[in-house]
């Protein structure tokens, strides 16, 4: 193939998206070059794209190179406002995402998952639920393969169930998702953002390109997401954690999820969360997403209802790690915003007849993303007997959190923070690892995080000291 035969491609950024921007441009012949801030010793996929042919600019941009090149491909993790891509947008050169060539790539239908929380749980358990059910059903996005990657790996795919960032709907413009849903949006990557406003429109994109046959799934919870029914091409769907939607969705009462059609005058229950191998409530809003898409796409409910029962979940989400003198380790490394490790603690809460016991050692922090830590200081004190502090924003998270009660300690690093946070735990407590921060001051991405926790804990099982 070299139908590009000579055309300037600039790829911004080497994380995995960028690497699969690159290999498809360099398959069609076309000169790429690829940019990124870190040094090349620190990129994984550097010495192949080099043996391939394409060009790399490390430790920096060049102006020059942006202002030449015939089109740019930006990486979901790169600002859209560097200023070489300023200059670049200005002399009209075309800045697109790999998402966005993914869509164009794509001959399946996509089903879109985004939100602030639970993106990874619900589209895994969608793909769950199809592939189980006879669909080639490829995952791609975020939780796995970029989506160009599994386009071109996967002809054969009969669906993609994408999970997709606001940062990748930054630069999409044809990407058109047959299904699609938002699944809560609380202030996150505001680091990023002007405002969480801003934040929540950019998850919005989502539903854009879609036409009247297709599905956009909404939260009724969320009032700014009722408004966007009256705007929707598509058909709208419900789902709420109340018991109450009108028309074809989804409801929760007493920890059981029930689907509705009729205007809400016909209820089926479909299964309890004491029913399924996930930890804690919120995750009855991901069943409702993934069960109403697979439904969307011809799943009986029967059948639904068994491959919920039968899904495990996902790495660092809630996962249990160990149980070490009858203490036990959870992994939520995936927890990078205030509200995911607001609902891990509210997952192992206390239950009410034992009300004011804290038994939860939180291990917390990491690179700030600018969120309102306001949440933290309500449930903390119901429920974390020892606060284990690391990363960038220990100290002003010591200054934010130290009048909740809570035991402090302050660590160096993940290692130290497992080792301290134990130190003299009964039977019956649980350390959890839910950091609400990026990993990126200390680790590659929340799985290395994940991975360090889980290494320190066997370490700390078998008697060895980190």
């Amino acid at each position: 193939m070299n139908e590009m035969q000579g055309e300037k491609i600039l790829v911004v950024g080497l994380g995995e998206s960028g690497a699969a921007a690159c290999e498809h441009f360099l398959k069609r012949g076309a000169r790429v070059t690829a940019t990124d801030l870190r040094a090349e010793s620190e990129i994984a996929c550097a010495q192949a794209l080099r043996e391939r042919g394409a060009a790399l600019e490390c430790g920096g941009h060049r102006e020059e190179t942006f202002v030449s090149a015939d089109r740019i491909v930006l990486s979901p993790g790169v600002p859209p406002t560097i200023p070489s891509l300023e200059v670049a947008r200005r002399k009209g050169i075309s800045v697109t995402g790999e998402l966005e060539l993914g869509a164009r790539e794509a001959k399946a239908p996509l089903l879109a998952v985004t939100g602030t929380n639970g993106k990874g749980t619900t589209v895994s358990l969608l793909h769950h639920i199809l592939a189980r059910n006879g669909v080639k059903s490829v995952l791609a996005g975020n939780v796995g393969r970029p989506l160009l990657r599994a386009v071109e790996e996967q002809p054969d795919a009969e669906v993609f169930v994408v999970e997709v960032s606001s940062f990748q709907l930054e630069t999409i413009e044809q990407f058109h998702a047959r299904s699609a849903v938002i699944l809560n949006v609380t202030p996150d990557h505001l680091e990023r953002y002007a405002s969480f406003e801003a934040y929540r429109e950019m998850k919005a994109h989502v539903f854009l390109n879609q036409e009247a046959g297709d599905l956009a799934l909404l939260n009724a919870d969320e009032p700014w997401q009722r408004a966007l029914a009256e705007k929707a091409t598509a058909r709208v769907w419900w789902f709420a954690m109340g018991d109450v939607v009108k028309g074809q969705g989804a409801v929760v009462r007493n920890d059981t999820v029930f689907v509705t059609t009729n205007e809400g005058r016909h209820v089926e229950e479909l299964i309890s969360l004491s029913e399924t191998k996930l930890l804690g409530r919120h995750n009855l809003q991901n069943i409702m997403a993934a069960a109403l898409m697979a439904q969307d796409r011809g799943v009986p409910l029967q059948s639904i209802r068994k491959e919920i029962r039968s899904f495990h979940g996902l790495p660092h989400v809630m996962e249990f790690v160990a149980d070490v003198g009858g203490v036990a380790f959870y992994d939520n490394s995936k927890a990078t915003n205030v509200a995911a490790a607001v609902k891990s603690l509210e997952a192992l809460e206390t239950p009410p007849a034992e009300a004011g016991e804290r038994r939860v050692v939180l291990l917390l922090g990491g690179r700030d993303k600018g969120g309102d830590y306001a949440p933290l200081l309500e449930v903390i004190p119901r429920t974390v007997k020892r606060l284990v502090l690391m990363g960038e924003n220990r100290e002003a998270l010591r200054k934010i959190l130290n009048g909740t009660g809570a035991e402090l300690v302050v660590c160096d690093s993940l290692e130290e923070a497992v080792v301290r946070g134990a130190a003299g735990l009964e039977a019956g407590n649980t350390v959890l690892l839910a950091p609400a921060a990026a990993s990126f001051d200390m680790f590659q991405d929340y799985r290395e995080r994940g991975r360090v926790f889980s290494e320190a804990v066997k370490k700390l099982r078998s008697g060895v000291r980190a």
